[in-house]
């Protein structure tokens, strides 16, 4: 009986530890935790993401990672790569020049936020 309780403690313990792991937030190099729901972002560490495989762009303050969206854009891949590393603001509010980005674009940009950009 006492070893079937040690076990099922030590089980338990595992367990819990294990989920206690996998869910805490890890921040990547250069990325600082400003508060439990965001991290703030240095430009520097931005413009080393500066490639279609690997594209942050910084819009209105914040920081995205539009990686997985490039080869999705309406517009094309051409109109997203050479923002990457940088700062995307005027190309997004003003659509390349064409109008305004849709709510559509706004809240999948939303769904792709890394955090803040750092001052």
């Amino acid at each position: 009986m006492k070893k079937e309780l040690v076990l099922s403690v030590l089980i338990v313990l595992v367990v819990a530890g294990g989920i206690l792991i996998n869910t805490q937030k890890k921040s990547a190099p250069g990325i600082t935790p400003s508060a439990p729901s965001t991290a703030t972002i240095s430009k520097e560490n931005i413009a080393k993401h500066s490639s279609k495989d690997d594209c942050w762009v910084v819009v209105n303050g914040n920081v995205y990672n539009v990686t997985s969206y490039i080869p999705n854009h309406p517009g094309g891949p051409q109109q997203i790569i050479p923002l990457c590393g940088g700062d995307a603001i005027t190309a997004f509010d003003t659509k390349g020049g064409q109008g305004q980005h849709s709510l559509r674009a706004q809240t999948t940009l939303d769904t792709l936020l890394v955090g803040a950009l750092q001052k």
